[in-house]
């Protein structure tokens, strides 16, 4: 059995979410509905709504009812949740500080994210 198998027996029938990032990029979108429709994940796509469906559409994919997520236009409630359980997640660990809504938002951005030269780093 090789690694992706191992994987795959581990994650199948946990109902786990992944969020992917960029999901307007093809490559991304479609791993995302061939871990949704092989019953691993629960997947969610964030990136602009419409560009995410006009890609898909142009690819010729049905991306069915996975979950899309635009960061700029999500409620601020439920953005500073999210932003606060990735935070949880990645403490400790080398990434961008992540302190409240508007950094947040920013670092969804996948334009921000790396033309910005001087992200803050979590110690670590």
């Amino acid at each position: 059995m090789d690694l992706f198998d191992n994987l795959k027996q581990k994650v199948a029938g946990a109902n786990k979410t992944i969020v992917f990032p960029e999901g307007q990029e093809p490559r991304i979108f479609r791993a995302a509905i061939r871990l949704k429709n092989d019953g691993l994940v629960v997947p969610i796509l964030l990136g602009k709504v419409d560009e995410i469906k006009q890609n898909a559409e142009n690819e010729g994919v049905d991306l069915g009812d996975i979950e899309l997520i635009d960061p700029n236009t999500y409620p601020e409630d439920k953005f500073a949740e999210m932003v606060e359980a990735f935070v949880e997640r990645r403490k400790g660990k080398n990434t961008l500080l992540i302190n409240n809504v508007g950094t947040g938002r920013k670092w969804c951005d996948p334009i921000w994210k790396w033309n910005d030269p001087t992200p803050a780093r979590l110690p670590g």
